[in-house]
């Protein structure tokens, strides 16, 4: 089991960042239990990166829908998992970027 919190990703150019950053800030999806999610993003400097602080080549995005305290329910359990498994595909078409979901779980 894995819950997702925000998503990390870094690499690539900044142009191709900023078209991560376009394609999830605002991105909206229903779950399969009928729940709309939306998510934030926008580029960021990594304080622990091979990037340059500042970087506009790595972003960040979250959801302040999920419950960002940690699963406390089955539901919440089920949520941040399929929240997370829905945010991967995009990347495959960009194989620079480098991405680490903040996974929490066991």
């Amino acid at each position: 089991m894995a819950m997702v919190f925000q998503l990390l990703a870094e690499g690539g150019t900044s142009s191709e960042c900023a078209a991560l950053v376009r394609h999830f800030d605002g991105l909206q999806m229903t779950l399969l239990s009928g729940r709309r999610i939306s998510w934030a993003a926008g580029a960021t400097g990594l304080r622990n990166s091979t990037l340059a602080a500042g970087s506009s080549t790595a972003m960040v995005a979250s959801s302040p829908d999920l419950n960002s305290h940690g699963p406390r329910t089955l539901q919440d359990v089920l949520e941040c998992t399929e929240s997370g498994i829905r945010l991967l595909p995009p990347f495959e078409e960009w194989p620079a970027i480098q991405v680490c979901p903040s996974w929490v779980g066991g």
